[in-house]
Order: C-alpha cells, then sequence, then structure tokens
C-alpha cells in the first residue's frame, strides 16, 4: 500500500513542478506590464526563477538597477574560458538586481534572447567611451570607432559628441541636413559622402534616431547619426575639436567663466538691495525647478519636454536639451562632488534617472519609489542623495541612495503626505524634509533615526534649507508664511505669518541672508530677510513678470548669480540676478 501512495504522488510532485515554472515564466512578464524595468527584464526573472526553483517578480527584489550598454563582443562582458566570442559591438543591457541578500548581475542582449549571470564582480562598465578595434569602411581607411552609449530608444548607440569630428559614410547618397531634428523638417542643404563636419549641439531624439546638429563648411543643420541600423555619421576623433565649445565640463573655479557682466559681487546682507536682473531667457514649455551644477557652469531647468542644459558661459546660447519622453521631471540636482559630471532627476513615474552631463547621456534608472518623487538632494561630499515623494492620502518615504548600489541603503519613514523637498546640513549629518502633512522634519543620518517634528504651517511645506552655518532651518509653503527653526533646539519662529503661497527660498552663500520667492495675482516679489535680526530687509518686484509666480530659486557656489524661475499662464522664464559690478 505504502508503495502505491508513493506511486500515485509521483504525478501530483510533476504537475506542482510544472506550475512552478509556468508561473515563472508568466509572472515577470506580468510584472513588466505595469511599466517597472528595461524590457529584457522578463528575461532576467525567467533565468533566477529557473535558478531559485519558484516564481519571482519584480516585486519580489530587494531592488535592482540598470543601464543601457555596447559590449566589446559578443560574450557581453562576461567571457567564459575555452569560448570563442565574435569581435563586435553588442548592444545589450547591464541589470543587477538584489534578492534575499545575494547580488546577481545580469548581461542581457538588446533583443532578451541572450541572458548571461556575470560571476559576482563581473566586469563593471567604464565611464568613459571605450576605443574598439580599428574598423574598415568601404572607400575609406579606417578610423578607430568609439564604443556606444544608449541614449535614444530603439536607436544605435551614439558614437559621437559635441565638439567631436566626424565624416558622413560612404552609402553611396549624401545626407541631408534639416533645420531641426525629424526626418519631416525642412532641408536646409546635404553632406556628400566622406567630407567632415563638427558636432555643435546633441544629441536629441527623434523617429527612432540619434540627432546631431552639425557645422558643416558654415552651414549648421541637423542629421541622423544612424538609420536602419547602418551608422552614416562616423567619428574621426576620441576627442573634441578646439575649434568648436565643448560642452560644460567641471572645473574647480566655480562660476570663473559665466557668460553675465564683468565685476559682480557676490550677494550678501550689505549689496543685497541692489540685486538686479542680469539676464531674462524664455522657456519653451511649463518649467518647474532650477539647479546649478557644482562648478558653476551648467544651470538645469526641468520643463515639459525634459531637461533644458544652459552654458554659464554663453547663456545666449541655445541650451541642450536631454529628452524624457513619458514621465514628466519634477526635480533635478547635481552631484557636488568635484569633476563628477552627475545629476540625478526625478520623475512622475516614482523612478530616478542618472545622467552624464557632459555627454548628455542617461546612465541608469533607479527605482524604489511607488509614487511621483518630487524631491532631490545630495549630502556636500556627493556620497549620499536622498529623494522623496508621494501620492495624496498615502504615507510617504524618504529614501537614501550611495548610486553605487542598484537599490537604497536606508528608508526614513513619518511624513502622512507627499514630501516636496529635502535639504542636508553643511556637515551632512542632518536632513531636513517638508510634506502636505503640514511639518518639518529633522532626520539623524548617522543613525537613521527621526531627530524632531517641526510644527506650525498651516498648509504644505514647499521648500526647507539650512543656513550656511547650520544653525537655522527656513521653510515656507502654501500657507504663505516663512519660518525659522532652530536645528539644535527645534523651536522655531515666524519672520511672516501668511500672505500668498511661496514656493521657494534659498539662503545667500555668504550668510546672513535669506532670500523668498513666489506671489501671484501679479505680485511676484523676491523678499529679502536678514536673519540675525529676524525682519525684513526689503522686497523687489520682478519686472515683466506678469501673472508668473516665482517657482524656485538657486544661488551658484560662488554667490554672485541668482536664478530665479517663474512660472505663469503665459509661460515660463529663467532670470539670472546679481549685484552689477562698476562700469
Amino acid at each position: 500500500m505504502a508503495k502505491r501512495g508513493a506511486t500515485c504522488r509521483t504525478p501530483v510532485r510533476t504537475l506542482l513542478v510544472a506550475l512552478i515554472l509556468l508561473a515563472a515564466v508568466i509572472a515577470p512578464r506580468a510584472a513588466l506590464a505595469q511599466g517597472d524595468g528595461p524590457p529584457v527584464l522578463p528575461a532576467v526573472l525567467d533565468d533566477l526563477s529557473r535558478r531559485e526553483g519558484r516564481a519571482i517578480t519584480a516585486g519580489d527584489l530587494d531592488g535592482w538597477r540598470w543601464s543601457q550598454r555596447t559590449f566589446d563582443d559578443t560574450s557581453l562582458g562576461c567571457p567564459l574560458p575555452n569560448e570563442d566570442y565574435e569581435p563586435r559591438p553588442t548592444s545589450g543591457y547591464r541589470i543587477i538586481v538584489s534578492f534575499r541578500g545575494a547580488t546577481y548581475d545580469y548581461r542581457v542582449t538588446r533583443d532578451g534572447a541572450r541572458v548571461v549571470l556575470c560571476p559576482t564582480g563581473g566586469v563593471t562598465p567604464s565611464p568613459t567611451p571605450h576605443i574598439a578595434a580599428p574598423t574598415p569602411l568601404p572607400t575609406t581607411p579606417p578610423t578607430a570607432a568609439p564604443r556606444g552609449r544608449d541614449v535614444c530608444p530603439d536607436a544605435l548607440p551614439t558614437r559621437l559628441a559635441v565638439g567631436q569630428s566626424a565624416r558622413a559614410a560612404d552609402r553611396g547618397a549624401p545626407i541631408q541636413l534639416r533645420a531641426a531634428p525629424g526626418i519631416d523638417r525642412t532641408v536646409v542643404g546635404s553632406v556628400q559622402p566622406g567630407q567632415m563636419l563638427i558636432i555643435v549641439s546633441g544629441p536629441e531624439c527623434g523617429s527612432s534616431q540619434v540627432w546631431w546638429q552639425v557645422d558643416y563648411q558654415r552651414l549648421i543643420g541637423w542629421m541622423f547619426e544612424a538609420q536602419n541600423d547602418v551608422y552614416w555619421l562616423e567619428p574621426l576623433s576620441g576627442a573634441p575639436s578646439a575649434s568648436v565649445t565643448p560642452s560644460p565640463a567641471p572645473t574647480p573655479q566655480p562660476g570663473a567663466d559665466l557668460g553675465l557682466p564683468p565685476g559682480r559681487a557676490p550677494v550678501t546682507l550689505e549689496n543685497a538691495l541692489n540685486l538686479s536682473e542680469l539676464i531674462n531667457r524664455p522657456i519653451e514649455g511649463t518649467a518647474s525647478a532650477i539647479a546649478w551644477s557644482a562648478d558653476g557652469r551648467t544651470l538645469a531647468v526641468t520643463a515639459q519636454q525634459g531637461i533644458w542644459l544652459f552654458a554659464a558661459r554663453d547663456f545666449g546660447a541655445p541650451p541642450r536639451l536631454l529628452r524624457v519622453s513619458g514621465s514628466p521631471v519634477h526635480a533635478v540636482s547635481f552631484n557636488p562632488a568635484a569633476g563628477s559630471g552627475q545629476m540625478v532627476t526625478a520623475h512622475d513615474d516614482g523612478t530616478l534617472r542618472l545622467w552624464e552631463v557632459t555627454t548628455g547621456g542617461q546612465t541608469a534608472v533607479l527605482t524604489g519609489h511607488h509614487a511621483p518623487v518630487r524631491a532631490l538632494a545630495f549630502n556636500p561630499e556627493g556620497t549620499l542623495l536622498a529623494s522623496g515623494g508621494g501620492a495624496p492620502g498615502d504615507p510617504a518615504a524618504i529614501l537614501l541612495w550611495d548610486l553605487t548600489s542598484p537599490g537604497p541603503i536606508g528608508r526614513l519613514e513619518g511624513h502622512s503626505g507627499p514630501v516636496r523637498s529635502l535639504a542636508f546640513s553643511p556637515d551632512g549629518t542632518l536632513l531636513a524634509s517638508g510634506a502636505d502633512d503640514h511639518t518639518v522634519r529633522l532626520w539623524d543620518l548617522v543613525s537613521q533615526t527621526p531627530v524632531a517634528v517641526l510644527k506650525g504651517h498651516s498648509g504644505p511645506v514647499w521648500e526647507v534649507a539650512f543656513s550656511p552655518d547650520a544653525a537655522l532651518i527656513a521653510s515656507t509653503g502654501e500657507d504663505g508664511s516663512i519660518r525659522l527653526w532652530d536645528s539644535a533646539a527645534g523651536g522655531g519662529m515666524a519672520l511672516e505669518d501668511g500672505g500668498v503661497p511661496m514656493r521657494a527660498l534659498a539662503f545667500v552663500p555668504a550668510g546672513g541672508l535669506l532670500v523668498t520667492g513666489g506671489g501671484q495675482n501679479d505680485a511676484a516679489v523676491l523678499g529679502l530677510w536678514d536673519v540675525s535680526q529676524r525682519e525684513r530687509l526689503g522686497a523687489i518686484a520682478l519686472p515683466g513678470a506678469g501673472d508668473s509666480a516665482i517657482v524656485d530659486l538657486s544661488f551658484a557656489a560662488s554667490g554672485a548669480a541668482l536664478a530665479i524661475l517663474t512660472t505663469g499662464p503665459s509661460g515660463s522664464t529663467l532670470r539670472l540676478w546679481g549685484v552689477p559690478g562698476e562700469s
């Protein structure tokens, strides 16, 4: 009888195993349908499910991070002993996942047909372009082709950069120059095969192609780099040409070459009433946030189309646009570490996106939030990033990242409404947060525990900032009040009890002065506050602001330039203010 019972159970076990394997195939694909992750994520989850012997979905992972790559050969960066690989660039993905305390380093081809699990400590993608072996072209001498980077969906990886020399490939036909990116845009000229040109702007995405603005014998126009899986523009050099000004790059001298009137002094308590407008630039689309790079050479503006990057050496030049499709950008922050070149953006779909500003390429997408992300802040060393957001009516969490891990390394919970603003103390040990639950909260980052809940606002708190000496925290929001809090004792006072909604504030780097901004109904005004005396120093109305309100303020690290962003029914405007020098 016992033997017959064992025999009867065998089909049952077989059926259970089959169901587990079937679920392992179906469940990951269902997770992808929710809109999370790269298109090849189901292939990774399929492989991990088979290894674990049970169905694993994206929701089961402790964390994950991915980036698009072009590998040197078909090994996808993980060659196995005694195996032969074709020495041709192969486009694909690197996906690092954490599951039950273990880390898995996957490499997947673009079509998902080949999945490779690398041993722990596998090859790490280089942050700079790699020079591959020379590739012969049909009618010209061979040139070294740099490894590409993925910047546009469904397009070949780009191998070009602003300031680089390039050549029109010999494909039997000239390449048309167009007035703007897009195959339906006006033709302004053409480039014959073999002709040289210089990349002056880009990249931008359109028609599943990467587009570059080029200078061809003083004729400026836009060209696609590749079409139908064939490159039409070939790089001639790995470095930018000296004849063209390169893209914004790190410098050890903050704001040394700002394209603003010379002789400007850093804004201080003593000269603040002399602030005046130096530059006024309209922004296409509704803009929401601004941020300076640590070196003061790049100013980012988030807008409907993506992120506009202004080169501070020449604010009159057209800005670069990093397009983001399908997920509005709510916040932007630059890594303050010297020479980093890294920028992070916060999105409505709950993701964070990492960018390399020098090239304009997206390097990674971080997931962990389950609602729109509206606030970002780096610690002073650039080693820790805080992000916050949330949905109305739901508890909101602040996540901490070190940007080298596939998932967050910390989680701060306590706010009962979406987080709108974050700020690190100058020594990096404290984090202040403002949220829709009308509170400002203070967190100890050493222990990752709450320090204080600061109450006094009667509406959502939209902005918080630490004073340069870390003694004070300023906050403002929908109730129009401006409050100062003692960062050590927690007590606070109101500089102003109410009025029109206030969306922005910033301490002058030199200290002692707080600048606020808000307004509605023709009342866009800069408020100037002497924080030591706890009194208003003065107010300056923005000329020509019309029905716009100030939505963000940001001082360059030098303190000699204040960026002001205004938005209203008639559009958005970027304004650069400062204290003019003597003529």
